[in-house]
C-alpha cells in the first residue's frame, strides 16, 4: 500500500473484528456483487490488516 494516501482509523470492538476477519477469510470475493475493481481491492486490504491485528490480538 502506498504510505503517501490518507489513512483512516477505525475503531472495532475485538469480537466484531475477528467476526469480520473470519467473513472476509471464509467468502469468495468473486461472489461478492461489486461494481468496481477497488471495492474487492479494499476487501482484500481490510482482510490482510484484520490478519495481522486479529492474530496478534488472539495470540497473546
Amino acid at each position: 500500500m502506498d504510505s503517501d494516501l490518507p489513512m483512516v482509523t477505525v475503531l472495532l470492538w475485538h469480537a466484531d473484528a475477528v467476526v469480520l476477519f473470519d467473513w472476509l477469510m471464509t467468502t469468495d470475493l468473486n461472489t461478492v456483487p461489486i461494481t468496481h475493481p477497488a471495492q474487492k481491492q479494499a476487501l482484500m486490504d481490510l482482510l490482510t490488516r484484520l490478519e495481522s491485528d486479529v492474530d496478534a490480538d488472539i495470540a497473546s
